[in-house]
């Protein structure tokens, strides 16, 4: 029979088109690839997806699935530098989702250009002063970084576009020629690389420290008395020090005071506005320079200087801000408080976590953040504007927090006159997870370790039995969506206790709660037994026998073989849901969790006692019971094929699907149904078939 069944939900108009999210690479990403995988998640709300990409259907709503990972392979056409692909999703409603994404081919790297005439290995660059400067230029139209020696390097705007300059000092000290490897990236994935050989041949270093590069000096009326310092390592008892003005020339130097490996002094600098460059200059005792290094500062006259904003925190179109982040506004010099207009201002259209509960609320009826739709554009946000200690700067925090994935605008304004405009991105929503674990008399259990390994995620349970994924971490460890594993207690990190393992499948950015998870006691006084592949293995003290002579064990360590415990456990103690037409009195409960088989398997299981006799047994009436194992997928206690009663004992007959020995065990099912399960004894009926009249035979009582 064929019985097409359509599931049309209360209130489809109200439900959302499909959405499609996670695209990766992202819309208008530059590539150097000639060909990539694109993907992306398509979700429904109103029943099965269709999803095609650029027309072609790679998902049918027959397949029945509410949710799809899109990865298909994207390819530029010959000579084309753009590659636009096109994802069209609709739900059983017919509402329908489209995403049109474009991708850029780029195979041209940065250029880097040095200002300084050093040779490219395999010449050798002679210096005689430690650090040197490399400076120069990197153009590229998508420029991601740039590293000398693996370190990055920060880069300011040249005047061409596309250009950014660069400035580093490299310390070079030995007596060995040092590397120096200039690397430059674009966001294609594209470099360039400059490589020298720099050697010192200096007998001494001198490292400037005082002042800082590039500091700025506001005089007024008279030269400025600046104290001048650098570092000295390799230099003799009889060398000196001094500095001086590039500018004004080696003869103005001025003698520095040495103390042990610093030297320091006093430079007066000329109070009208200009640049310069500090030389810092070790003599011998000739007066012969041995070697030198450089500062660069500016004179600026304070009433000449422009107020400016020179940083703002969050910087400029930074990403992943948490949503309580405050704005922090940096001076060139001393403000007013009261001249100063702070504009902070929100735009949202997505859900985010709200509290509307009335001030005072009592906390049994309070219902806290609850996720909620939110649309707003440049609602401004409420919050405290304060001075920081030394009139430089100003801090505003909010009162209430940022939505999640807001955009949020900062304007800065001083004596009506706008300074500064920026804006920052706050984080996207939170992927909460919240599950408890108890022991199988539901008592909570503290101190137990549970985890994720795909996503390396550990923490343990709580007085309570709780534990929680996804609290007070950064947006970079955000969980995506998908099917996780959930281990607990693994490797008897709690010796008294099993494992256990449970297949998650978890929304990104929304709050997922876990079911009670129940956590099996062990009994000390049965012992652990070498479970081994392609042998016959007879486990708690021989009352279960599973023959693995043409099957082999997978541990969850992909082992074939290790130590395992079997434990009889009561129905009430087992703490995992059961098939409904084959319920089970007690299982055989195997550690540790997440053993599967591949193979024909075999079992024969002794029948217990009850009550220290076998009175209960009726052969004639129960020729045949349902043998019962554990499906990690569904999570369930379900029939696994036929065992025959032989000798007081269940052996297993027909075909036996056991691909998991987490519970092993039998079912006792109606009388009436014995023919149905010799007729799958004897292969005439599916495992499927079995398990449609066993529910038929439910439903009919």
């Amino acid at each position: 029979q064929v019985v097409i069944v359509e599931y049309v939900p209360e209130g489809g108009d109200t439900l959302p088109a499909p959405t499609i999210t996670g695209i990766n690479p992202a819309n208008e990403s530059s590539l150097n690839q000639e060909s990539f995988r694109l993907g992306a998640q398509v979700e429904s709300s109103a029943g099965p997806l269709s999803v095609s990409v650029n027309g072609n259907e790679v998902l049918s709503q027959d397949q029945g699935l509410t949710f799809y990972v899109v990865n298909e392979l994207v390819t530029f056409a010959s000579g084309e530098n753009t590659a636009t692909t096109v994802i069209e999703a609709s739900d059983s409603l017919g509402k329908t989702a489209t995403a049109t994404i474009t991708h850029n081919r780029d195979n041209n790297g940065p250029v880097i250009s040095l200002d300084q005439a050093f040779q490219q290995i395999p010449q050798v660059t002679q210096v005689e002063r430690s650090p040197v400067r490399f400076s120069g230029t990197v153009s590229d139209d998508n420029l991601s970084s740039i590293l000398i020696n693996g370190q990055s390097v920060e880069l300011s705007p040249g005047n061409v576009l596309n250009t950014y300059l660069f400035d580093v000092n490299v310390s070079v000290d030995g007596d060995q020629a040092t590397p120096v490897n200039i690397l430059a990236f674009d966001r294609s994935g594209n470099r360039s690389a400059l490589a020298y050989s720099v050697l010192n041949t200096a007998s001494a270093t001198v490292d400037a420290i005082l002042p800082p590069q590039d500091t700025t000096y506001l005089s007024k009326d008279s030269d400025l008395n600046v104290q001048v310092a650098a570092r000295l390592d390799g230099n003799q008892s009889s060398d000196q020090m001094v500095a001086y003005l590039q500018s004004a020339g080696a003869s103005s130097a001025v003698a520095l005071t040495i103390n042990n490996t610093l030297a320091s002094g006093d430079l007066i600098i000329p109070r009208s506005a200009a640049k310069h460059t500090i030389v810092f200059e070790l003599r011998n005792a000739q007066g012969t320079r041995i070697t030198q290094d450089f500062t660069n500062i500016e004179v600026k006259a304070a009433d000449d200087v422009e107020l400016e904003v020179v940083r703002v925190e969050p910087a400029n179109n930074a990403q992943f801000i948490e949503p309580n982040a405050a704005v922090e506004i940096y001076f060139n010099k001393p403000i007013e408080l009261s001249k100063l207009e702070v504009s902070v201002k929100e735009t949202l259209h997505g859900k985010s976590y709200v509290n509307s509960d009335e001030l005072g609320e009592d906390f049994i009826r309070a219902k806290g953040h609850e996720l909620v739709d939110i649309n707003k554009d440049q609602v401004p946000v409420v919050g405290q504007l304060v001075i920081l200690p030394g009139d430089f700067a100003v801090a505003f925090s909010v009162n209430e927090s940022y939505g999640y994935n807001a955009q949020i605008f900062v304007d800065v304004k001083y004596d009506g006159q706008e300074l500064s405009r920026t804006r920052f991105q706050v984080r996207e929503l939170p992927t909460l997870i919240n599950g408890s674990v108890a022991d199988q008399f539901g008592q909570p259990l503290a101190n137990i370790t549970v985890s994720l390994p795909e996503l390396g995620r550990e923490t343990t349970t709580n007085g309570d039995g709780g534990f929680a994924f996804g609290y007070q971490e950064g947006a970079d460890r955000v969980i995506r969506s998908g099917d996780y594993k959930l281990v607990i207690n693994g490797g008897f990190a709690n010796p008294g206790f099993g494992t256990a393992n449970h297949r998650l499948s978890i929304t990104q950015n929304r709050q997922n709660p876990l079911p009670r998870y129940s956590l099996q006691e062990i009994d000390s006084s049965i012992s652990f037994y070498n479970l081994e592949s392609n042998r016959l293995n007879s486990l708690a003290g021989g009352d279960l026998v599973i023959d693995l002579s043409n099957a082999r064990a997978i541990f969850p360590d992909t082992k074939t073989s290790g130590p395992v415990h079997a434990q009889f456990l009561p129905l009430e103690h087992i703490g995992v849901r059961t098939y409904d037409a084959a319920i089970p009195s007690w299982l055989f409960g195997i550690q540790p969790k997440g053993i599967s088989i591949e193979g024909d398997a075999e079992l024969k299981i002794k029948i217990p006692k009850l009550r220290g006799s076998y009175d209960y047994i009726d052969q004639e009436s129960y020729k045949y019971v349902v043998l019962l194992g554990y499906s990690e997928q569904l999570q369930v206690v379900e029939p696994i094929g036929v065992g025959k009663i032989t000798n007081l004992s269940v052996v297993s007959v027909g075909a036996l699907s056991l691909t998991s020995i987490d519970y092993i065990g039998y079912a006792q099912v109606f009388p009436s149904l014995t023919e149905t399960l010799e007729k799958y004894a004897d292969g005439e009926l599916s495992l499927q078939q079995l398990k449609a009249q066993l529910q038929d035979a439910v439903q009919q009582r």
